[in-house]
């Protein structure tokens, strides 16, 4: 894919029928008034836009902001703290693995009910898995999605939201534990903003739970570079080469 939400200033008329992209999706219908860049591809379509199929969800960018609770000590810790609110989200699992000296993010998880998920049979933080991987000075995080409509009025927390934010985290901060997400990218563009609080739910942490964390991860698709951001000037961009596999 290559379009990219610039407006360029050549005009090419209207379309005769309908215009493709390299995939083959159908970006707009007869009639639609195309911009293009100077090489001729199509980059939006302006008065009468129209978009079918799956093109529709790949040209949308999806903005999702993410505020992280903790650090918990225990998931018997987390799942108390998130009991009373019992909101879908996302955890976050900071720790050493096996022989590890230094912590490092391990694992990003989701689901429907944190203090239903979080529990001892949890198959990558319950008590066995804890003790056959060897986990160490465990730290746990809970994520919720707080991306805001125009009004203020709070977008509706979809499975897919929460798919795509642990999508970003476990392929681009490389998490170990993320045995799927780590293997393939997401299927559209997407940005993940991320906001880290003290277990009171009120205060702003000071300093990230880990230098490794960033806080912006930016997908923009068609091509176009993935970026992990942290806030303050370091900024890590990864090129299209060998399927976003290697950091510039």
């Amino acid at each position: 894919m290559f379009m990219h939400f610039r407006f360029e200033a050549r005009l090419h008329g209207r379309c005769a029928g309908r215009v493709l992209s390299m995939s083959g999706l159908a970006l707009c219908e007869r009639g639609a008034r195309l911009v293009t860049a100077p090489c001729g591809l199509v980059r939006t379509v302006i008065h009468g836009f129209r978009i079918t199929g799956r093109a529709a969800r790949l040209l949308k960018h999806l903005m999702i902001a993410v505020d992280w609770f903790g650090p918990y000590s225990s998931v018997k810790e987390a799942r108390d703290a998130a009991r009373p609110y019992d909101w879908p989200g996302l955890y976050m699992l900071i720790g050493k693995v096996g022989e590890e000296e230094a912590s490092r993010a391990q694992y990003v998880g989701i689901s429907a009910s944190l203090s239903g998920r979080l529990t001892a049979r949890h198959h990558k933080l319950g008590s066995e898995a804890i003790e056959a991987r060897g986990i160490r000075d465990l730290r746990l995080w809970l994520g919720e999605v707080t991306t805001a409509e125009p009004g203020g009025k709070k977008m509706k927390i979809t499975r897919a939201t929460l798919n795509y934010s642990e999508w970003l985290h476990a392929r681009f901060m490389k998490l170990p534990l993320n045995d799927l997400r780590t293997k393939t990218l997401p299927d559209r563009s997407v940005t993940v903003l991320n906001r880290w609080w003290k277990t009171d739910f009120a205060t702003l942490q000071a300093r990230r739970p880990h230098p490794d964390w960033p806080n912006l991860i930016d997908f923009p698709h068609y091509g176009l570079p993935a970026r992990t951001v942290w806030f303050g000037g370091k900024q890590r961009t990864f090129s299209n080469a060998d399927n976003y596999a290697h950091p510039e």
